[in-house]
């Protein structure tokens, strides 16, 4: 992969946070307090230069939690824009695809200037429920989405592959860049190969990026919490098994390879992503939580993005 070092920042987050609430909608009063912890959060880290969430959870809980939250979070945004932006350099030349599944509140549509490119053709594919409050945000945020497709499916009941085809616009041969965030811990092993086969399919070039959880992350203690919110984790893997994971997923019949171009773990990522106190130490706590991986259509031999 052609590496960019360069994810972020993103300027178009916080104004479409400022239209929604962090704790969902109709709870009285949760406009305010997403706006309260927000700001507590940023004075936070000007006044002391740390992450309180991510001290509070490795000191307390990182005997059984891998990882903190603003820490996975900054790593994983910035590895998924380099993967759009190097994807985006190679194929600028002619026109080439974008889809984020399960888009949620994403907005590298908005903000990464390779998108820009008259030959990018965007596209955002999640629940018409949350599509609606999103494109209500980015309306009252004066945030142009006039040049991003809006494909609503329902994950559970729907081939979200099917959804995308059934738009006139959408052709699945050409180069196609799939972005998966925070998302495949929540699936069924079968759902998550299923979703990764129909990437397989597409065009010489595609390619799907996501993360995964380290099987040795499902604790008891993880496996409890995560299903009292109604969010149970059941898909993770070891790391070293992830080359026949891969095989397992292969449905190419063009003559072409599914293959791993990237694999990171926690190491390189802090090394990359994350920034560091004069001391040393990163900011932020990240251990191994599993890892991230871009997986590609392409001839026998790996090739970069």
């Amino acid at each position: 992969m052609n590496i960019q070092k360069s994810g972020g920042p993103d300027s178009i987050a916080p104004r479409l946070m400022r239209q929604i609430s962090l704790f969902g909608p109709g709870i009285p009063g949760s406009y305010w307090l997403s706006r309260i912890y927000l700001l507590m959060s940023r004075w936070n880290f000007y006044l002391t230069g740390r992450i309180f969430i991510d001290q509070l959870t490795e000191r307390y809980m990182g005997h059984w939690i891998r990882f903190g939250e603003s820490a996975l979070l900054q790593v994983r945004t910035c590895w998924l824009d380099d993967v759009v932006e190097a994807f985006g350099k190679k194929n600028c030349g002619g026109p080439f695809n974008v889809v984020i599944l399960g888009a949620g509140y994403d907005t590298r549509c908005y903000r990464l200037d390779i998108l820009r490119n008259e030959n990018a053709r965007l596209y955002e594919i999640d629940a018409v429920g949350t599509q609606t409050i999103k494109k209500n945000a980015l309306k009252k945020a004066n945030v142009d989405s006039g040049n991003v497709h809006f494909v609503s499916c329902d994950f559970e009941r729907e081939n979200w592959m099917g959804a995308l085809e059934s738009r006139p616009n959408f052709d699945k041969s050409l180069p196609t860049v799939f972005i998966w965030e925070g998302v495949s811990y929540y699936l069924d092993r079968d759902v998550v190969k299923a979703t990764i086969s129909e990437v397989s399919k597409c065009g010489n070039g595609s390619c799907i990026g996501f993360d995964y959880a380290h099987i040795a992350c499902f604790n008891p203690t993880v496996l409890k919490s995560t299903k009292s919110v109604g969010e149970p984790w059941k898909f993770g893997m070891d790391p070293g098994n992830v080359d026949d994971f891969v095989k397992g997923c292969d449905e190419s019949s063009s003559g072409f390879k599914l293959q791993v171009l990237d694999h990171l773990r926690y190491e390189e990522l802090k090394d990359r992503y994350l920034a560091k106190y004069v001391g040393g130490g990163h900011i932020g706590y990240l251990n191994d939580f599993g890892g991230f991986l871009l997986l590609g259509i392409g001839s026998e031999t790996p090739s970069s993005v």
